[in-house]
């Protein structure tokens, strides 16, 4: 039986190779979000409160399969302590109801929402006072504004960007296309601002000062995912995902009279009938969209 402090080790060590060493990076940051390294913590005294707290920590600031990776193994990290017969099977039982994983949507598309006006407007006019608040602000206004995936973002550097044309190109598309994208005047001064904070940085356009490394380092989904977060919990807006972002361009542009087609093509659909699922609006404005989308085919 592995005694404390050993119990953290003992179950790493049980795993096959390539699971340790992803377990092992769970269990490091479980250790320092509860205080702790995580091979010296005493993981059998931990409060199930406390697990409920890192849990719930995770399912905000992660995106739902990496959140239930994380979650899954302080999961299967108590069961192995209940085992060890370190802690009760009440208990055991007691950390997994607190600790339930997020559930994986197979829908695409149709969940979600568009964000309001107000919202819009809020977004448009944050704070751009330090690093992170231009980024962020980048960040948000590119989704809003063009539309494009999250992953999309990430990959962009400058030399897909065409300020004489006024347009930057998608080169990492879903489905390996590219395509153009024009413009908007202040996703070009959010790029600039961050720009003008990112020195020695490369020629990615979005990218965070990692502290603890002292480099420059890509964004990814789960630190966009993290912005949207504290964004909304400072600002006092209801919950949106940078998904979200991306029915909410959809929806304005097929609001204001953009064809579905076109639409379908700056945002990088296969088909329009992908487009509409996007579409927030009740049922007689996409009546009406598809009405018009059929008469602009039967015209050509």
């Amino acid at each position: 039986m592995a005694k404390p402090p050993d119990i953290g080790l003992a179950y790493i060590n049980s795993l096959g190779g390539d699971n340790q060493k992803s377990q092992r990076s769970v269990l490091r940051q479980a250790g320092k979000m509860l205080g702790s390294e995580w091979d010296v913590l005493p993981w059998e005294k931990i409060q199930p409160s406390r697990i409920t707290t890192l849990v719930n920590a995770w399912k905000r600031d992660f995106l739902p399969r990496t959140a239930r990776y994380k979650i899954g193994t302080i999961r299967r990290l108590y069961r192995f302590i209940e085992r060890e017969g370190l802690i009760t099977t009440q208990r055991l039982d007691r950390i997994i109801a607190g600790s339930e994983p997020p559930k994986l949507h197979a829908q695409k598309g149709g969940k979600g929402r568009a964000l309001s006006e107000e919202e819009r407007v809020t977004i448009m006019s944050l704070p751009v006072v330090t690093q992170y608040e231009r980024l962020t602000w980048a960040v948000l206004v590119t989704l809003l504004l063009t539309g494009i995936r999250v992953t999309e973002l990430c990959e962009l550097t400058w030399d897909d960007v065409d300020e004489v044309k006024g347009r930057f190109w998608i080169r990492h598309a879903k489905g390996h296309t590219e395509r153009a994208i024009p413009m908007h005047e202040f996703v070009l001064l959010a790029w600039k601002l961050t720009r003008d904070d990112q020195s020695g940085a490369d020629a990615r356009i979005f990218q965070n000062r990692n502290q603890r490394i002292g480099m420059w380092t890509p964004l990814n989904r789960n630190l966009v995912l993290q912005m949207v977060n504290r964004m909304t919990r400072r600002h006092k807006i209801e919950h949106f995902s940078p998904h979200d972002l991306r029915r909410t361009y959809i929806t304005y542009a097929l609001n204001i009279g953009i064809d579905v087609a076109t639409v379908s093509k700056l945002v990088g659909h296969a088909s329009v009938n992908t487009t509409l699922t996007y579409d927030m609006r009740d049922e007689e404005a996409k009546d009406k969209a598809m009405a018009k989308m059929s008469t602009e085919i039967l015209a050509e």
